[in-house]
């Protein structure tokens, strides 16, 4: 009896127990990370890290409009930059908007003038809108401003600038522009392909 009466006492013992443990509470969400950036740009408008790090999120498709706005933000609480304004016409140009890509390039080269990456930006956007002429001035600055330094851009460049004469049936003056291309980097992926489809066409040219 005396055994009954300890294995009552346990059991009634341990349910009591179990009884008075507190319910799990939920664990707070966490906030994620775009949440946390417009936190911290919010208590401090000069947070620059924050606008950085939200521009990096707002480079995934669909996120352009945000891009956009938080650049602009960014430029009226830490100043003209010449990157965020390049950040801007990149961002117009994905959007397929050229002429505000052309427009926020210029306001980035006020400020960096002899930026051969702006020139070259500048360049293919005009390309695309079939503004030849001036995409080979950009072009040719931007070859100018990049100096001997760097081969690999410069050769970009200059591949840059053949596809404008091709455009415009330039053939010669084209090919002439992609050896440069090759000589300057003879790994560029697409200056060798480009030579050869101008070359075929000079081919066909009949003699003059």
């Amino acid at each position: 009896m005396r055994k009954v009466y300890i294995f009552l006492f346990i059991v009634f013992g341990l349910g009591f127990i179990f009884s008075q443990t507190p319910a799990e509470t939920p664990a707070p969400k966490t906030q994620s990370l775009e949440q946390q950036y417009l936190e911290a740009i919010s208590a401090n408008p000069k947070n620059a890290q924050a606008y950085w790090g939200l521009l990096k999120l707002y480079k995934a498709p669909g996120k352009e409009d945000s891009r956009i706005k938080i650049a602009l933000k960014a430029i009226q609480f830490l100043g003209d930059d010449p990157e965020l304004y390049a950040i801007i016409g990149d961002t117009y140009k994905d959007k397929g908007d050229f002429s505000k890509s052309i427009s926020y390039y210029q306001l980035s080269l006020k400020i960096d003038p002899s930026s051969s990456v702006l020139y070259n930006r500048i360049g293919l956007t005009l390309l695309k809108m079939e503004y030849y002429h001036q995409a080979e001035v950009a072009f040719k600055a931007a070859i100018f401003y990049v100096g001997n330094e760097n081969n690999v851009a410069k050769g970009r460049y200059y591949n840059n600038l053949g596809v404008s004469f091709e455009a415009r049936l330039e053939h010669e003056l084209a090919s002439a522009n992609f050896k440069k291309a090759l000589k300057l980097d003879p790994t560029h992926p697409f200056a060798l392909s480009n030579l050869q489809r101008v070359e075929n066409a000079l081919s066909q040219l009949p003699p003059q």
